[in-house]
């Protein structure tokens, strides 16, 4: 059973990555991404939900071992709204074969930072039905307040769920995809043991400050270094990161008023030189910034407003043979930014 279990966690996390890829792609109007569009409000803003995810998810499934079905009637009975018990939804539930008779993993989708009760409705079907759970959670913006604040609300409704913690050997995977900068944060909480021994997992696991790759504390934490393998802790979060080992990261994408108030650069990075480009005045000028021969020199001296790492993606594209899709990626990132 561990073995099964081990396995499942691991595809469940892969799936959460692609799942994260997908959004990205989305949200950046990437030309090679899916033809999926988020919505623009009425205000002008663009609308992101956990729509987006569900429709993006079904398109993973479809060329993937699992089957599925949508808004999946739960086996147990709930009292989330009025006093009557009755059967509440799953946004997605897979299964190994066509027999919808056994299900092996429940999926609930949430966006933005939501409220302790909308938190909990959900917890609550995944700790009840007794089988294994992927959250998958998208937020349009986030830093550490954010962060805080959401994993708050989530050991507050976990308490809430005290009643329900400890009854299985159940696991969660839970994946915070951040659109703005392009984050996953994942992580694994097992369900087994004693309901004390749950609520001490939950309280290291939802602890934000634990995600900061600054911070030192039991488990491997990274920060996003593109869309490459997931560095996920055993009863923790971590952030998505490839397989490079911190300090190397190959490339960035950056926004330094004293280099170049106007438009985002490119950062190339290889051991302990760099290269800043431009994409936005159609020269591909690559010049140097003066005073630095590292990275860590570049970053004591030049403040960046905003850096983001490239995607696995981004680097399939040359950067001297094909600019047209960084002059793309540029100036899409500049006018989320009010650049351009």
């Amino acid at each position: 059973m561990f073995e099964k279990n081990e396995a499942l966690e691991k595809d469940l996390v892969k799936l959460a990555e692609d799942l994260s890829g997908r959004l990205w792609a989305v949200h950046r109007n990437d030309l090679t991404g899916p033809k999926l569009i988020m919505p623009v409000k009425r205000d002008a803003t663009t609308r992101v939900s956990e729509q987006e995810s569900k429709i993006l998810l079904c398109g993973l499934l479809e060329s993937s071992q699992w089957h599925y079905s949508i808004e999946t009637p739960t086996l147990k009975t709930y009292v989330q709204k009025g006093k009557t018990p009755q059967s509440a939804r799953c946004d997605v539930s897979l299964y190994e074969s066509r027999d919808a008779n056994r299900r092996m993993v429940n999926i609930e989708l949430k966006a933005h930072n939501c409220t302790e009760e909308n938190i909990r409705k959900d917890l609550e079907k995944l700790l009840r039905e007794g089988i294994p759970g992927l959250w998958f959670h998208t937020l349009a913006a986030a830093d550490m307040t954010t962060i805080n604040s959401l994993f708050k609300k989530f050991r507050d409704a976990f308490l809430k769920e005290k009643k329900h913690l400890g009854e299985s050997s159940q696991f969660i995977v839970f994946a915070f995809c951040i659109l703005d900068p392009a984050n996953t944060i994942i992580g694994i909480l097992r369900i087994n043991g004693t309901a004390g021994d749950v609520i001490s997992r939950i309280d290291r696991t939802f602890i934000a400050s634990s995600i900061s790759p600054r911070v030192a504390d039991p488990w491997q934490h990274f920060a996003l270094e593109g869309q490459g393998n997931v560095a996920t802790s055993q009863e923790g979060i971590s952030l998505n990161g490839n397989s490079a080992p911190r300090g190397s990261r190959e490339s960035e994408l950056v926004f330094c008023p004293e280099i170049d108030p106007a438009t985002f650069l490119h950062l190339s990075i290889r051991g302990n030189s760099y290269r800043l480009r431009r994409f936005n005045r159609g020269d591909h000028c690559s010049f140097m910034a003066p005073g630095a021969t590292t990275l860590e020199e570049l970053r004591a001296e030049y403040e960046y407003k905003y850096s983001m790492a490239t995607t696995s993606s981004d680097r399939m594209h040359n950067l001297d043979n094909g600019p047209s899709y960084w002059e793309q990626r540029i100036k899409e990132l500049n006018r989320l930014h009010g650049l351009s």
